[in-house]
């Protein structure tokens, strides 16, 4: 199902992203980066996701997640650019953020396939604090590849606008967390998300395709 998606967000941005740097983005090799395997059960750093799993969110924390599970750059960073950050009125960055997705994806889906793990909510269902977990695969918990793609929409942001780089690098942060807050990844999977897409994005933004 997966590859299905990326294939059909692969079409379509081959209509809308520079040819140039589509190639460099798709047809890179997809090896999933060097991450550690999730934390072994029982051991202290198992304990650590479980009990950071079941800490109490306050209902506006949880009202934010169930918000951040879109996908939606444009929707994980309005709060920080505001109105004038949407995708109708930026199909440039509409579409290089949208290649961002699709590099980062691609990875992640690698990953996800070498580290079975159970999501949380799988595991105790007083976890399911968003909803919308239906579509959801119950063993592909690490990594987490919303806050893969969340962080390495923040660093491109950043680069592009460096006056606003905290600010965003804290929302792509947070946007990651919301996924703990949700009951859908342990801490780990959204640390080792995190790691891919910065490292992803710190690709992109040495390619000379993109600064183009």
């Amino acid at each position: 199902m997966r590859s299905r998606i990326i294939g059909r967000w692969a079409r379509v941005l081959r209509r809308a992203v520079p040819a140039v740097f589509l190639t460099a983005v798709l047809a890179a090799p997809a090896e999933a980066l060097t991450l550690l395997p999730p934390p072994v059960a029982g051991t202290p750093a198992d304990a650590a996701d479980r009990a950071a799993i079941a800490a109490g969110f306050t209902p506006a924390r949880i009202a934010q997640a169930s918000r951040d599970r879109v996908l939606d750059p444009f929707m994980a960073f309005a709060a920080i650019l505001g109105d004038a950050f949407a995708a109708e009125a930026l199909p440039a960055t509409r579409r290089i953020l949208g290649a961002v997705q699709i590099a980062v994806g691609r990875v992640v889906v690698e990953a996800k396939g070498v580290f079975p793990r159970t999501r949380p909510y799988a595991e105790d269902a007083a976890f399911r604090r968003c909803g919308g977990t239906v579509f959801l695969a119950a063993e592909r918990s690490y990594p987490s590849g919303h806050a893969a793609v969340g962080q390495a929409w923040a660093i491109v942001l950043a680069a592009l606008l460096p006056d606003r780089s905290a600010a965003l690098l804290a929302r792509g942060a947070d946007y990651g967390a919301s996924r703990v807050v949700c009951g859908v990844h342990w801490p780990s999977d959204v640390a080792a998300g995190q790691a891919i897409g910065a490292e992803v994005a710190a690709r992109i933004l040495t390619d000379p395709a993109f600064a183009d």
